[in-house]
């Protein structure tokens, strides 16, 4: 079975297609996410962009705070989102034309893909 992605084939026969995950590990910083994508070595880079509103609500409630052994241990969900999203306003200045690029805005508008390249 083959597939074509772009202008890239995947399936037997070639190279391994792999997508990188940005997520959070910008850690709030451009240049750091800049830097993680030239470094990532991937055909694609996923990135997930919303904002806590669009994640969940503003709430101190038990039922909203992150419970032990992890590294938001405490946090409310939406302090996590406000930490670790992804701006938007970086999108146009991310996207290149070295990378392809599947960009999910919230659970509600799904999956948007893009091609650009890396300048």
């Amino acid at each position: 079975m083959e597939i074509n992605i772009a202008d890239k084939k995947i399936g037997n026969n070639h190279p391994i297609f792999i997508i990188a995950e940005l997520s959070a590990n910008h850690q709030q910083n451009f240049d750091l996410a800049v830097k993680a994508i030239k470094e990532a070595g991937a055909d694609a880079i996923k990135l997930q962009t919303y904002t806590p509103d669009t994640m969940t609500i503003d709430c101190d409630n038990e039922y909203f705070r992150i419970g032990k052994g992890t590294i938001w241990e405490g946090k409310t969900l939406y302090d996590s989102y406000k930490e670790a999203y992804t701006h938007w306003q970086w999108q146009p200045e991310l996207k290149n034309d070295n990378y392809l690029w599947f960009f999910t805005r919230n659970i509600s508008e799904g999956m948007r893909i893009y091609k650009g390249r890396f300048l």
